[in-house]
């Protein structure tokens, strides 16, 4: 999505075996994602869901990302010109075998609530950041993170 407004996701499923981003807001305002899901069959460094470029009032509400190295990014590098995103809530969300939740310095207000993340992109020694965080006023709540566990 890119240049959008009043969007609404539900009981949406993306699947890729691609090195890409499965779903990306971008330069979007008002978009709502719930009970999505991303299935990322990769280890390379892809996205589940990146917002980005400006964004703003953005939520990711009851999702599961599977899989993803960069299951959720949001906003930009500092090398970015497009601008701040801003008024982003993730909650209730689900992390499985994934990477990290990344706010980048270009992320102002963003809130993460109530997550369940298991944040290892395969069970190893190496881990990765469950939230990295490079924005400002930033909120993090609530988030159960911790080591994937085995699969029966």
């Amino acid at each position: 999505m890119q240049l959008s407004e009043r969007i609404r996701l539900t009981n949406v499923h993306a699947k890729t075996t691609a090195a890409a981003e499965s779903i990306r807001i971008l330069s979007c305002c008002d978009v709502t994602a719930d009970k999505c899901r991303v299935d990322q069959k990769t280890t390379s460094e892809a996205g589940g869901f990146i917002i980005g470029d400006a964004s703003r009032d953005v939520t990711l509400d009851g999702c599961r990302v599977e899989r993803a190295l960069q299951a959720i990014e949001i906003g930009d590098d500092y090398n970015a010109t497009d601008g701040i995103t801003r008024d982003i809530r993730v909650a209730n969300c689900r992390l499985a075998w994934c990477g990290q939740v990344e706010i980048a310095e270009g992320a102002r207000y963003v809130s993460i609530d109530g997550n369940e993340m298991d944040c290892d992109i395969s069970p190893s020694v190496a881990s990765t950041a469950a939230i990295l965080v490079g924005g400002a006023d930033v909120r993090i709540d609530n988030n159960t993170i911790r080591h994937p566990r085995e699969r029966p």
